[in-house]
Parts: structure tokens; C-alpha cells; sequence
């Protein structure tokens, strides 16, 4: 038979037998075609959506199909649809003509399968509602109609901390997938930015505050921040300043400390004192130059060993002594402590006591009163002066209460803001909180304008062992030279016990002959100047003075029975033991000059 060529053949048997004779027998035969022969084997492939398939690598066993075997599609594997099975006919041409098709299956990729969605790990506040859209960063790469939401949601609650979720991405196929997501939760210090306040804190050496100065600038940074830090925040005070603000995460602000304190300046730290004797001049409204050349001198001598070096001394029209520290800071002695007019002074000022109301206003803050609280002032002062004013008379209120009285020929009257204005209530400063208490002895002393250093220590130890337990760790007493104690607490707020509580004359001095003394009319000055004198230090005495005034209410007073003011009783040139007498009364029932200078607190 012919087997070169495939199909059914025939081929003839020649049967011999023993005999000799013989047969001819047709055999058919039949000669397998390559596709019969031969058997493909294919995979199943994995291909993306709308993929065109090569018929080619589907074939698994090409090498052992005969050389010049071709691959085509009967029918192509529609891939169309994402996550289906798609079928199709794979037809195989073999060298001698045969063929055969072979099914083949293709598994067309699901969206899921197809796509990796990209995300971030984005910032939070603490609380905050994160969008499943939003940390999503390849929206426009994933097929049209996914959809974002979360399998777990992460929990943004606890600050400073990186919360988990988990994003499940739904494609249009129907399949899905889920990502896991971090989130960042900002640290309270991320959130909040500490308000500075806008006044710093005093203090006396800005490398070692004292407790009571590192309180107060926890009390500033606590007020300026009351409605901003959250509950359970901490504020610390570091020795120079510096403040660290602990958020309740553990996180943490700083405030430099040179934004919090400042030390104190030269007016801060001195007290002038007021020289002893006046200048008598011819005008106490327009001194010439040289009164006030001699108002200088009276200043420098009198504060030679206490202002520092650089310290310029300048002087007004009115005696009023400017004195202008090496750092610019300032203090200021009203002319009416330093100059008197000559006797007989004819001026206004000359003539007319000022009578201090009865009652002080309550201001807000008495270093800086509003309009309003200062028209308060100017009325309290022009009602006590109804008939004693002239017509003309102005009254101008300076921004710490102080009252100027200008009357009509130009000459002045000052009433210190410690006599008309008090601080509210609630005052949170030491010198708000603590009341000195005054010594019960005085020191005995030989000159009450000019104490000497020892007369000085003893009304320091006086002062301070009266307040042992009273004042806090860091308060310091000093003397002035007319015996006159400033408290200064370590907040820097300070308290003044007038001179007059705290020393008495030694035996023939007379202890209203200090600096107190207003000889506005002259050196022979009454009992009456002596107390409108005595007012600049010790509160309410000129008051007391011009106000009550001292009623004869019998032959043993005044000698008659009206009103007598003080200030115009005659002069007799010897002391007079009634008037004596009733002032002795007026100061024993005011407490003895009992008088704070204090200006928030009664």
C-alpha cells in the first residue's frame, strides 16, 4: 500500500501454498493524516478585559506537533467581559492538509484583578471625619463608576497617634477589593498655637525667677489660653522664663521666656527720695530757671548714693522733678513736694486747699482709667469743691487717676490717683491679696525727713517682723529717707506704709515737720498746710482736713460755734494746744495715718 499520503489505501497479498499454487488477496490499509497522529494541548490563559489573545500561546506542546503546523481562531475568545470565562475554537493546520479544532477556555480578567488603587496616609485633626474619596490618589486611573467607602472606619480619637482602616474598593464588574489605609492624627501641639499675652511679668533677676514671679506667668499664659488649650493641659515655668505648655497627648509648645518676663527697670527698682526742704519760689506755677536749677540740686543731692549712674534730672514749670533713669524708664516728684511759693503767694494755688471727695471711684485697671472712669474722677473732685473752686477753675484727669486743678490765673493744684481711684475687686496681683500689717512701735529717730541707715534697718526689721507669715518668700522691704516703706512683692506689684506709721521724732522734733509739709504760704506754715502736705503720703488725711473741717461744739475747741476750716485759722506763732488737740483726735480716729498707698485695694 501507498502510505505516503494519508487516507484509505489498498495493497495486494500474494498467498503461495505448498503446492505451488497461489492467491491474490486486496488488503485495505488505511494511513493516518498529522491530525490524527497528532494530539495539541492548550492552557486555559488569564488576560486583561478587550485583550486580544495569539492563538499561538495558547499551544502548550508545539515542539512535539510536526514543523509547519499553524495555529488560527476558528472562533475567537470574546474577552469583553471582566471576570467571565470566555470560549473559543482553536483551529490547527497540520503540513499534509489534515486539521483539527481545539477548544480552548480564557479566563478574562475581574476589575479587581485588573487594577491596584493607590492611596496615602493623610493628616488629621484629632475627631476628624475622614472621606473614603480622599485618600484615594489614583481616582482617574480605576474604571468609571468605583465606588470608595470603609470596611473599617480609622478611629482619629486618641492624638499623636496613627489610627488603621480599611478602604473597600466596589468596581462596576461587581468585584471588589479592600486596601488598607493609615491615618495620622495631629498631635495637640499640631493643633494649637499658645497665645502669648501681651504684658510680661516684672521680675528681678530674668535667670532665677522667684515662685511667686514663676506663678504669675503661669496665671498670664493659663488666662491667655483659657478658652484654647484643651482640658488637662499643663503649664510649667522653667527658671528664666521659659514656658512649656504639655498638651494631655504628651505633645508639647514652648514660650521663650524672654517673650514672658522683663526685668525690672531703674524706676522699678528706685523710689526716689523727696529732699526735705522746699524751694521757695516766686511762682510755683512758672519757676525760672534758676528755681528749677535749684530743684535739680535738692533732687540730686538728696538721691546722690541711690540713682545710678547716666541718671538726668529735669524739672518743669510747675517743680514738677522728671527723673529719667540710664534706661530710659522714669519716675516723677509733683512740683507741689518740692517747691512752695513765697509768703503771701497771691496765686489761686496759693490760696485754695483742694478738698480730696470722699469717696474713690472704682476703675478697671488704675494705671490706665477710660474716659469714663476719668469724668467720674474730674465730677467726684469739682462736687467736693463746689464753692471753693473759683469760676474758671479746669480739672483734668491724668491716666492713673491723678486730678490737676488749673484755676483761672494759671497756677495748679495736683491730687495724687492713690486718693481719688481704687482697683476692682479681685485684684489677683500680692499687692492685691496681702494688707501689711503696720508695726505696732515706731522708731524713734532723730531727723523724720532724713533717716539714717541704721533708723532705716530697724523700720525694715520692724516691718517685716511684723509680717512674718504675712508676706511671701521673695518680698523686699525698703526705707525711704523719710521712714516711708515700700513692699515690693515677688509678682512686682508693691504696697507703701507711710513714714509717718513707722517712725516718731525723737524728743522736740516734730514728726509733721518731714517732707510733708505744703509750705505753699510761706515757712511759717500752718497746722492746716502741714495736713494738706501730709496727703501726698498718707491717703486720705487731706481729706480728712479739708472735709470735715473741725466744728467748735464747745469753748474748749475753736472758741465759737461754726465750722472753722483748718487751713484759715490764725497765726499765733506759738502752737496752738486746741488745734493740737483736735488733730490729735482726727489722726487717732483715722488710725494713727493708717493710710496704704494701694491702688486696687481699700
Amino acid at each position: 500500500p501507498d502510505t505516503k499520503t494519508p487516507g484509505a489505501k489498498t495493497g495486494e497479498v500474494t498467498v503461495k501454498y505448498k503446492d505451488g499454487s497461489s492467491d491474490t488477496v486486496t488488503v485495505p490499509v488505511h494511513v493516518n493524516s498529522e491530525a490524527e497522529t497528532n494530539q495539541p494541548t492548550v492552557s486555559t490563559p488569564t488576560v486583561d478585559q478587550n485583550a486580544e489573545v495569539d492563538p499561538n500561546s495558547v499551544v502548550t506542546n508545539k515542539g512535539t506537533l510536526p514543523k509547519g503546523t499553524t495555529y488560527s481562531w476558528t472562533t475567537k475568545p470574546n474577552t469583553s467581559e471582566a471576570g467571565q470565562t470566555a470560549n473559543g475554537s482553536l483551529h490547527v493546520a497540520y503540513p499534509d492538509g489534515s486539521s483539527e479544532d481545539v477548544p480552548v477556555k480564557v479566563t478574562v480578567k475581574s476589575n479587581a484583578d485588573q487594577y491596584t488603587p493607590e492611596v496615602k496616609t493623610p493628616t488629621v485633626d484629632q475627631n476628624a471625619e475622614v472621606d473614603p474619596n480622599s485618600v484615594v490618589t489614583n481616582q482617574d486611573k480605576l474604571p468609571q463608576g468605583t465606588k470608595y467607602s470603609w470596611t473599617t472606619k480609622p478611629d482619629t480619637s486618641k492624638a499623636g497617634q496613627t489610627a488603621n482602616g480599611s478602604l473597600h474598593v466596589a468596581y462596576p464588574d461587581g468585584s471588589s477589593e479592600d486596601v488598607p489605609v493609615k491615618v495620622t492624627v495631629k498631635s495637640n501641639n499640631d493643633q494649637y498655637q499658645p497665645t502669648v499675652p501681651g504684658d510680661k511679668v516684672t521680675v528681678k533677676d530674668p535667670s532665677h525667677l522667684t515662685e511667686g514671679e514663676k506663678d504669675q506667668v503661669k496665671t498670664n499664659v493659663t488666662n491667655a489660653n483659657k478658652d484654647k488649650f484643651p482640658d488637662g493641659t499643663e503649664v510649667t515655668v522653667g527658671d528664666d522664663g521659659t514656658t512649656t505648655v504639655t498638651y494631655p497627648d504628651k505633645s508639647t509648645d514652648t514660650i521663650n521666656g524672654s517673650d514672658l518676663v522683663r526685668p525690672e527697670n531703674d524706676a522699678e527698682k528706685t523710689t526716689p527720695n523727696v529732699p526735705g526742704d522746699k524751694v521757695t519760689v516766686k511762682d510755683p506755677s512758672h519757676l525760672t530757671e534758676g528755681e528749677k536749677d535749684q530743684v535739680k540740686t535738692n533732687v540730686t543731692n538728696a538721691n546722690k548714693d541711690k540713682f545710678p549712674d547716666g541718671t538726668e534730672v529735669t524739672v518743669g514749670d510747675d517743680g514738677t522733678a522728671t527723673v529719667t533713669y540710664p534706661d530710659g524708664s522714669q519716675d516723677t516728684i509733683p512740683g507741689d513736694q518740692l517747691v512752695q511759693g513765697q509768703k503771701g503767694d497771691t496765686t489761686d494755688a496759693g490760696n485754695i486747699t483742694p478738698t480730696v471727695p470722699g469717696g474713690k471711684v472704682t476703675v478697671k485697671d488704675p494705671s490706665h482709667l477710660t474716659d469714663s472712669e476719668k469724668d467720674q474722677v474730674k465730677k467726684n473732685v469739682e462736687d467736693a469743691n463746689k464753692g471753693n473752686f473759683p469760676a474758671g477753675t479746669e480739672v483734668t484727669v491724668g491716666a492713673d487717676g491723678t486730678a490737676t486743678v488749673t484755676y483761672p490765673d494759671g497756677s495748679q493744684d495736683t491730687i495724687p490717683g492713690d486718693q481719688l481711684v481704687q482697683g476692682q475687686k479681685g485684684d489677683t496681683t500680692d499687692a492685691g491679696n496681702i494688707t501689711p500689717t503696720v508695726p505696732g512701735g515706731k522708731v524713734t529717730v532723730k531727723d523724720p525727713s532724713h533717716l539714717t541707715d541704721s533708723e532705716k534697718d530697724q523700720v525694715k526689721k520692724n516691718v517685716e517682723d511684723a509680717n512674718k507669715g504675712n508676706f511671701p518668700a521673695g518680698t523686699e522691704v525698703t526705707v525711704g529717707a523719710d521712714g516711708t516703706a515700700t513692699v515690693t512683692y515677688p509678682d512686682g506689684s508693691k504696697d507703701v506704709i507711710a513714714g509717718t506709721d513707722l517712725i516718731i521724732a525723737a524728743k522736740g522734733e516734730d514728726v509733721l515737720g518731714s517732707k510733708y509739709h505744703s509750705h505753699k504760704n510761706g515757712s511759717n506754715s500752718s497746722q492746716a498746710d502741714r495736713v494738706k502736705g501730709a496727703s501726698t503720703a498718707n491717703g486720705s488725711i487731706a481729706n480728712a482736713g479739708n472735709n470735715l473741717g473741725v466744728k467748735g461744739e464747745s469753748d474748749n475747741a475753736i472758741g465759737n460755734n461754726k465750722a472753722t476750716s483748718l487751713k484759715t485759722l490764725p497765726q499765733t506763732g506759738t502752737k496752738d494746744t486746741s488745734i493740737l488737740g483736735v488733730l490729735g483726735m482726727l489722726l487717732a480716729s483715722l488710725g494713727l495715718f493708717g493710710f496704704k498707698k494701694k491702688r486696687d485695694k481699700e
